[in-house]
C-alpha cells in the first residue's frame, strides 16, 4: 500500500509551493507591517499584536515573522520588537506548549538554529549538564523567614538590600528590581551571579526598568546559566567589542557563540 494517496501528494505539493511563496514575499509583508506595530506606544499593546500573529499564522509564518526580525536586528525598530516579544517569555504561556514546538521543529527543519533557540527556555548551561546547586535560598540571611526578606526588599536600610542581592526566591528579587534604591551595580550582580536559577535571570528580563540597561543587558547575555530563549534577543544589542569576547568564551553555549559571530556580520 502507498505511504501517500494522490491527494495526498497533490496536498504537499500544493503546500510545498504556498510555502515558498510566502517567503519569497516575507520582506515585502512582514516589513511594513512590523514597522507599523513598531509605532505603537504603549509596549504591551506592541507585544499583543505580534503574539497574536504568531497565535493565529501558519508555523511558517511564525517562523518568518521571527526570522525577519532577528536578520534585521541591526535596526532599532526589530532589535525593539523582538525584544518586546521574547519578554513574554517563556512563550508557551502565551501560545501553549503544542504551537512553540511546532514553531520550534518548523525552524529547525529550515536550518535556523539560532531562530530555533528562541523557543526553548532552558539555560545553556543546564543543556551542557552544569546544574546550579541547591542550597539556602539567602546564605546571606540564612535565619531570616521568606515574608520577612520580602519586606526588607521594600524598604531602605542598604545593608539588608545588598545581603537581598543573594537572595535565591524571585520573589525576593522582583521586590528588589522594584525598589527606587536599588541601583544598576545591584542588578548587575544579581545578572552575573553563577549559579543561579532561570526564574532569577527572567525577573531581570521582564523589568523594563533594569532591561533596557546596557550593562544588564551585557551580564545577563554573558552568565551562562542564562536561558537561551533570554540570551539570543539581547545579542544584537551588544557592542562590537563585547560580541567578539563573547564569540570566544568557551564557557557559552555554542550556539550563542556562533550567533554572535552572526550578528557582528551584520553591524
Amino acid at each position: 500500500m502507498p505511504l501517500f494517496s494522490p491527494l495526498d501528494r497533490r496536498r504537499i505539493q500544493l503546500l510545498a509551493v504556498l510555502e515558498a511563496r510566502l517567503e519569497s514575499r516575507a520582506d515585502e509583508e512582514l516589513g511594513p507591517m512590523l514597522s507599523r506595530w513598531a509605532g505603537l506606544s504603549e509596549r504591551q499593546h506592541r507585544r499583543h499584536k505580534i503574539v497574536e500573529l504568531l497565535s493565529n499564522s501558519c508555523d511558517k509564518l511564525g517562523v518568518l515573522a521571527i526570522r525577519w526580525l532577528w536578520e534585521s536586528s541591526n535596526k532599532q525598530l526589530a532589535r525593539e520588537i523582538l525584544l518586546d516579544l521574547m519578554t513574554s517569555r517563556p512563550l508557551t504561556e502565551v501560545l501553549g506548549y503544542a504551537k512553540v514546538q511546532r514553531l520550534y521543529l518548523h525552524a529547525r527543519a529550515d536550518g535556523d538554529p539560532e531562530i530555533s533557540r528562541l523557543f526553548l527556555a532552558a539555560p545553556a548551561a543546564l543543556l551542557r549538564g552544569q546544574e546550579p546547586q541547591e542550597g539556602d535560598e539567602n546564605e546571606k540571611m540564612a535565619s531570616v523567614a521568606l515574608g520577612l526578606r520580602k519586606s526588607y526588599a521594600r524598604g531602605r536600610d542598604r545593608m539588608r538590600l545588598d545581603r537581598l542581592l543573594h537572595d535565591r526566591n524571585p520573589s525576593v528579587i522582583r521586590l528588589l528590581l522594584q525598589n527606587p534604591r536599588v541601583v544598576e551595580r545591584d542588578v548587575i550582580k544579581i545578572a552575573a551571579r553563577r549559579p543561579t536559577q532561570p526564574e532569577i535571570i527572567q525577573e531581570i528580563y521582564r523589568s523594563a526598568r533594569w532591561i533596557a540597561r546596557y550593562h544588564v543587558k551585557k551580564a545577563l547575555v554573558f552568565n551562562p546559566y542564562t536561558p537561551v530563549d533570554i540570551a539570543m534577543p539581547l545579542l544584537p544589542y551588544l557592542m562590537r567589542p563585547d560580541l567578539r569576547e563573547l564569540a570566544r568564551l568557551p564557557n557559552i553555549e555554542y550556539e550563542i557563540r556562533m550567533a554572535a559571530r552572526k550578528v557582528l556580520g551584520r553591524v
